[in-house]
């Protein structure tokens, strides 16, 4: 069994926590708040111990905390750092290269240049074998993972017959449970976002994949476009439905007129 701390509690780490709090071989040492705001007491309401950095103890005083981050750490085997954009990279320095402790870090972070936590982008329906033994590894944002467990079913399955692939990314403009972010009524497009690089770094820098990004004004998950091009037979609406009749991870719902349908979906099956 190993032991897990989860530093960092906002939309990504208490999903994180959730997927892993009754994994057999997982012991859940607790997660790591930065802010006493209202998820100290949300994690705790869940039975999940508190740890807050050591100097700023005093103003979580309000709160029953387990302990500082430190000493979290100390007494963990892997680390899965949910923390906001370029923070993991810090607290890889600070924290976790001087403890020798393997760490996960979220897509908001980078691969590349000097404030880079990892040489690898895991995304496990590609590169999984790949990342045994690595001590830093970077896990795809949403958006980047999604494309992999797409797309890669079907490299797999037509190879030399694919053209290039051509990914319209509809983004929300906040989460559901980002409340204190404001949502802003208006469309921004970006035409080369970070996403077709970071895919790239695990498909290769050569993969005909070409993406840009809308940002709109709703909180009701992303939405991919997907135009699939082919040298020369174009396959069945059946035999694509096929390839990921198996996929984990990918459900193909013939009902859903929109997002929240696929939302309210998931959320029945308590995902």
């Amino acid at each position: 069994m190993k032991k897990v701390f989860v530093n960092g509690y906002g939309s990504i780490g208490s999903r994180i926590i959730q997927f892993i709090k009754d994994d057999p071989e997982i012991e859940v040492v607790g997660v790591g708040k930065y802010s006493p705001d209202s998820k100290v007491q949300e994690a705790l309401d869940h039975g999940y111990k508190v740890y807050v950095p050591e100097k700023n103890q005093n103003a979580f005083s309000n709160f029953s905390i387990a302990g500082n981050i430190e000493s979290a750490l100390d007494e963990s085997d892997l680390v899965i750092d949910a923390s906001p954009g370029g923070i993991g990279f810090k607290n890889k320095k600070l924290f976790y290269e001087p403890r020798n402790i393997s760490s996960i870090y979220q897509g908001g972070e980078t691969i590349e240049g000097d404030s880079a936590v990892s040489d690898m982008l895991f995304n496990s329906r590609v590169n999984y074998d790949d990342a045994i033994g690595k001590k830093h590894v970077m896990q795809g944002s949403c958006n980047v993972t999604g494309m992999g467990r797409i797309l890669e079913p079907l490299r797999k399955n037509f190879g030399t017959s694919l053209k290039r692939f051509d990914v319209t990314l509809v983004r929300r403009w906040a989460d559901i449970e980002q409340t204190d972010k404001d949502v802003t009524d208006t469309i921004e497009l970006t035409q080369s976002p970070h996403h077709g690089e970071d895919v790239k770094s695990y498909f290769g820098k050569d993969a005909p994949l070409f993406v840009r990004a809308i940002k709109v004004p709703t909180r009701q998950m992303h939405l991919h476009i997907m135009d699939i091009r082919f040298n020369d037979n174009v396959p069945s609406v059946d035999e694509l439905h096929d390839v990921f009749k198996n996929e984990y991870g990918v459900a193909t719902l013939g009902t859903a007129k929109g997002t929240k349908d696929i939302r309210d979906f998931a959320k029945k099956l308590v995902f």
